[in-house]
């Protein structure tokens, strides 16, 4: 008997405990780590989607301020159906959450790694807990004097922090401002895609105290 495709999903509710990812969740319930943007979509979150830093495994209060839903230990996540959402296409890349979206929207090729660089170098290393190699130190420049050495230890944190994510075949060119309030850059990256234009500020991160040293999404 052919099973039935409804055009829409009837969801599951699955709880988040302490260490829960997106992608972890995805792999354990819908049997694939790469639905992880399901999930996200069908839950209307936004980055970081998941933060277990406050007290009790909740979400940092000022984090869920600034970005807007994001979830943690106690809530639970609507889950599709592993049948009635079809598989997203082959793709080297991947595909992600539109940066500064709010609507769910998804990005696939060079926009997508636009928007991944730019999470990685905004994010402080050590931030999430479970990736804490991911993100950049470009934060801790802020508010110091811009001498020609501050900005040359700029663009090599730049450099270092655009390598660690597995897609990148070779920094090409790095650019970078330091200005009263941000770290601004214009860089770019070879890519299986070809090269990405990196373009966008840094600025101190908000959501309170975290760990001076400062994930691939």
């Amino acid at each position: 008997m052919e099973r039935v495709q409804f055009p829409f999903s009837r969801p599951l509710r699955a709880p988040i405990a302490p260490g829960d990812t997106l992608q972890a969740l995805a792999a354990r319930i819908l049997g694939d780590e790469a639905r992880w943007y399901e999930l996200a979509k069908i839950n209307g979150l936004v980055w970081p989607y998941i933060d277990t830093s406050g007290a009790g495994g909740r979400p940092d209060p000022s984090l869920l301020s600034i970005f807007g839903k994001v979830v943690g230990v106690g809530d639970t996540l609507a889950i599709p159906m592993p049948w009635t959402t079809a598989p997203p296409p082959l793709d080297p890349i991947g595909v992600d959450l539109q940066e500064n979206g709010m609507l769910g929207e998804l990005v696939r090729g060079q926009a997508d790694l636009a928007g991944a660089y730019l999470r990685r170098l905004r994010t402080p290393r050590g931030y999430l807990p479970h990736r804490p190699t991911y993100g950049s130190r470009l934060h801790t420049f802020i508010g110091k004097p811009a001498t020609v050495g501050t900005v040359l230890d700029i663009r090599r944190e730049i450099g270092i922090t655009l390598l660690q994510d597995p897609r990148t075949l070779e920094v090409v060119s790095v650019a970078a401002d330091l200005q009263t309030d941000a770290v601004v850059t214009r860089s770019t990256v070879k890519t299986p895609l070809g090269p990405v234009e990196i373009a966008g500020d840094v600025r101190k991160f908000l959501p309170g105290p975290l760990p001076m040293e400062v994930p691939n999404v």
